[in-house]
């Protein structure tokens, strides 16, 4: 099947300048300064962290309990008795679910290929790639605030318990555990966001 473009088969497009370089500056085409290793280390890192403690969960949840609750339905089962908490969970459950799905559409509408075009080509445009970079920043911002959120919200319901304050303590400092999380989510929108900036503004 022929391409729709074929002058682009035989170039090679990373050779090819997109504009004209700066007074001064000269462009190295055999050894460019990359953000590759930075990149890698911002996805792999989280992700790494996020399957040690998916498989951490797991094991407790089916090794030792012998059982496997959902994290949205443990918090209803400890704490559905009282009408807030319940109604926050489902909010934070629907904020979720509208965010990336908002995500995906954005996503899906900008940056599909019209008929007869590749997804190479598709994927270049300037409207995918701006509003998908905008997009990932937008979700990391809510991401992180949901986060906290959901950390946070059981803590007002543990300390209306009748126990002991140690007791309390003890079962709060389980729950914020999850800071680690929110704080990994943190230094990833930080990243999403100096790489925007840097893109976007930083060289205009």
């Amino acid at each position: 099947m022929a391409t729709t473009y074929p002058e682009l088969s035989s170039t090679d497009l990373t050779q090819i300048p997109s504009g004209k370089a700066p007074p001064g500056i000269t462009p190295n085409y055999v050894n460019p300064e990359t953000r590759a290793p930075i990149t890698v280390i911002a996805v792999t890192v989280p992700l790494a962290l996020m399957v040690m403690f998916v498989v951490f969960r797991l094991y407790v949840e089916i090794g030792i309990n012998r059982r496997l609750e959902r994290t949205g339905l443990l918090y209803l089962r400890l704490f559905g008795i009282n009408k807030q908490m319940k109604i926050l969970t489902f909010i934070a459950v629907a904020i979720n679910l509208a965010v990336y799905l908002i995500n995906t559409i954005g996503n899906s509408v900008l940056c599909v290929p019209a008929p007869g075009q590749s997804w190479q080509i598709a994927s270049g445009r300037h409207s995918c790639i701006v509003t998908a970079d905008l997009l990932s920043v937008y979700v990391g911002d809510i991401s992180v605030f949901t986060d906290f959120f959901i950390i946070l919200i059981p803590l007002p319901v543990i300390w209306t318990l009748q126990m002991s304050t140690k007791k309390k303590v003890g079962i709060s400092a389980t729950f914020l555990t999850g800071l680690l999380v929110c704080a990994a989510s943190a230094l990833n929108l930080a990243f999403r966001i100096w790489q925007y900036r840097d893109l976007y503004y930083d060289n205009t």
